[in-house]
């Protein structure tokens, strides 16, 4: 009798603590009742102590593991693999497209044609003044801006040794009178851009120009490397993918800094 008893009794006792629990144990959405330091604290169970809290630095397993769990970013995937936003609420993706204008090649219908003329151009063909292929005018359609980059001269100092034993390099100034050039804002990255508008400015308008003829090298030993120079310092055309990011408000890290774009900067430059 008094075994059933028993058996009775501590099943009833533990339903009643769990019962219990639910009006004083907090809820996720909760989870600051009693205590707001609670988002502030984390513990976690790992195989050794974290080495550094820094995500950009750490490459052990603990601190990589806790590292996790103490800093976000700006989204992630789903369940379903979709993006979704984390320290980020949305996002934008854009790009804005260069090229310089070649004014030795000959445009067809045109002849040799300046930046305003180029300029102009594109904006007719994208009104749609000249037939166009699907493809060009996919591309025409996705240009929402057109404006022209006035030309501009820089100096620009490369570093060479001229023997590998050399300890110290020896200074290029590189002088560069740099023609004027198309910008192009688009609605999404396009990489047939280029392709697509030779269709319109010549088979051979980018891979025509020449940015030797803008550069002047003060030192003749490395005037061989001219070629290298323009293909770094003036390419025919330029792609800038560019993301916005729209960032959560409010979000502080555990000493009360603020979460803002500097912190996003600095990450980044460092990864």
């Amino acid at each position: 009798m008094t075994i059933r008893r028993v058996l009775i009794l501590v099943p009833t006792l533990l339903i009643l603590l769990l019962l219990q629990s639910y009006l004083w144990v907090p809820t996720y959405e909760q989870q600051t009742r009693g205590n707001p330091d609670r988002l502030n604290e984390y513990i976690a169970a790992s195989i050794g102590d974290a080495s550094i809290l820094n995500p950009v630095l750490s490459a052990d397993s603990a601190s990589s593991d806790i590292n996790s769990m103490v800093f976000e970013g700006l989204i992630d995937r789903d369940e379903d693999l979709r993006f979704r936003g984390r320290l980020a609420t949305s996002w934008e993706i854009y790009e804005e497209a260069f090229f310089y204008v070649n004014e030795g090649a000959t445009i067809p219908g045109m002849g040799r044609a300046w930046a305003q003329n180029v300029a102009a151009l594109i904006r007719r063909a994208k009104a749609g003044a000249f037939p166009a292929n699907h493809e060009l005018k996919a591309s025409l359609d996705n240009i929402r801006g057109i404006s022209v980059v006035p030309a501009g001269e820089f100096l620009v100092t490369k570093y060479e040794k001229e023997k590998v034993s050399d300890k110290e390099p020896a200074k290029v100034k590189v002088r560069v009178s740099a023609p004027a050039r198309i910008k192009l804002v688009l609605n999404s990255v396009d990489q047939d851009l280029f392709e697509n508008l030779s269709h319109i400015l010549g088979k051979e308008y980018f891979s025509g120009f020449n940015g030797q003829d803008y550069l002047t090298v003060d030192d003749e030993r490395w005037q061989s490397k001219r070629a290298a120079y323009a293909d770094e310092i003036l390419p025919a055309t330029e792609h800038n993918p560019i993301v916005v990011f729209h960032l959560r408000p409010n979000v502080k890290f555990h000493d009360g800094h603020v979460f803002d774009s500097k912190d996003v900067k600095f990450t980044l430059k460092r990864s």
